[in-house]
């Protein structure tokens, strides 16, 4: 099988391209690549979240590098990635690595890589991992495993999250609200640390469920139907969902609407600004809302447009020490003073900090800010081709050769290729169309002045391809 890095990680089927095997590649691929950028440290941290075998794959990934020399850490129960990156900081380690596929539908499962920074590995560094997968047949390794500590690493982690947000308010609030899970690796995490807060929580999909219930843990309006009807029958005050790793959020107003991820975004950063009073630069990966831009020029702060994948904002986290923000249109945002990675935990705690701050639902904070800045839409679609890799970066190189002046009817002011070709429409409309690294898949993203707009949008970039 052809191992590859893709945005944030490797993954594959379970069984077919994901087996233990791969797993031994791929680890001691890492190892050779650890010896060579950093020999004097050999620590190594990892964990692993709901799916199956998930346990048992992160087991034998510790077994392989314990057997090359690594002093090996495990974590003693699945866990969210956030608190993997957190324990990569913390602990001082060359690496963590969690096993899991993210959003991916059950029967799938990963390897992401945290550098010693604690945030998503570079792209140099996969790149040397893919290279040196050709040396492990040469590799010579004792297979005398050594010992692997089993520890909990999720403690630490809680109690430096609680330092970002007034939890004196918080636990004065008598604030209501609802967490879905989406059987994954947050399940049970976030219930407990809101619990202990005075939050009165009412759980959705709450419990470890490998088979996530026949859905998949990504955490978009569509499949958060149990969020909403809780949120909603319950009249509480808010609604938060995590992916399944835990390191993506997602918003739900009083009322049961889930918002888009876009709209989080504008919430956490409008909070960030306008109730917490902090400053610093934003960074927003290339299909991000048009809303990021309006409000860092409203409150006079610089907004950096970045390709499409956090491993570049958490570059530019790390570099860059007055970063307030970053994030990513799937719904993952990274913060100041914490790790340079995406983190749903922290996101869902700045998003409780904001009601309880302003005593204002989730809705009435984004209509303040569309008062401010205007009113937009988003949409996306993933259109699935019957043809190669290939053959959809040629298309996408040729729309880029020979681009349109003008989509539906609206002159294309402006054309930006960063990743793939986003046409900025005359009245700050857009569409972006770029295509998965790993599969024959277009992605199309849209935002206009109303959702049937965006729609309108979408289906232009739908027509070019077929």
């Amino acid at each position: 099988m052809n191992i590859k890095f893709g945005t944030d990680g490797w993954r594959a089927k379970i069984a077919e391209g994901y087996t233990f095997e791969n797993l031994e590649k791929v680890s001691l691929a890492l190892a050779i690549t650890l010896e060579e950028e950093n020999p004097s440290n050999k620590t190594c941290v990892i964990g692993y979240d709901t799916r199956f075998f998930s346990e048992e794959f992160a087991m034998h990934v510790a077994e392989v590098l314990s057997s090359v020399g690594f002093d090996v850490i495990i974590s003693d129960n699945f866990i969210p990635t956030p608190t993997l990156a957190f324990s990569v900081k913390d602990i001082g380690c060359a690496v963590g690595i969690m096993i899991t596929a993210s959003h991916n539908p059950y029967n799938y499962n990963g390897f992401k890589i945290k550098q010693s920074f604690g945030g998503s590995a570079s792209e140099e560094f996969t790149s040397k991992v893919e290279f040196n997968l050709e040396k492990i047949k040469n590799y010579n390794f004792s297979k005398e495993k050594k010992k692997i500590r089993v520890r909990n690493l999720f403690e630490n982690y809680k109690n430096s999250l609680l330092k970002f947000v007034d939890t004196n308010a918080i636990k004065e609030a008598n604030i209501r609200v609802a967490v879905d899970c989406m059987n994954g690796a947050g399940s049970g995490y976030l219930t407990k640390l809101l619990s202990e807060l005075n939050v009165e929580v009412f759980p959705v999909r709450n419990e470890k469920d490998p088979y996530f219930k026949g859905s998949r843990p990504e955490p978009i309006p569509q499949l958060l139907g149990p969020l909403s009807y809780t949120v909603f029958s319950n009249s509480l005050n808010l609604g938060t969902a995590l992916d399944g790793d835990g390191d993506r959020v997602a918003s739900c107003d009083t009322l049961g609407t889930v918002f888009t991820s876009q709209q989080t975004y504008a919430l956490l950063l409008h909070h960030l600004i306008e109730n917490r009073k902090l400053r610093g630069k934003v960074l927003k990966n290339f299909a991000v809302s048009v809303l990021i831009d309006k409000l860092s020029k409203l409150y006079s702060i610089d907004c950096e447009i970045l390709p499409v994948g956090f491993k570049y904002i958490c570059s530019k986290m790390i570099s860059e020490a007055n970063v307030l923000m970053g994030g990513e249109e799937s719904g993952g945002f990274g913060f100041r003073g914490h790790i340079p990675d995406r983190d749903g935990f922290l996101s869902s705690l700045y998003l409780i900090e904001s009601v309880v701050m302003t005593k204002k639902s989730l809705m009435e904070q984004l209509d303040e800010i569309y008062d401010k800045v205007g009113f937009f839409e988003y949409d996306r679609y993933d259109l699935k081709l019957e043809t190669s890799v290939d053959e959809v970066k040629k298309k996408i190189k040729d729309l880029i050769e020979n681009p349109k002046k003008k989509i539906n009817d609206k002159t294309v002011y402006k054309i930006s290729t960063i990743d793939g070709i986003k046409y900025i429409l005359e009245d700050e409309s857009w569409l972006l169309i770029r295509p998965s690294g790993t599969e024959p898949v277009v992605r199309i993203y849209a935002e206009g002045k109303g959702i049937h707009e965006a729609k309108a949008l979408i289906k232009f970039g739908k027509k070019l391809f077929q």
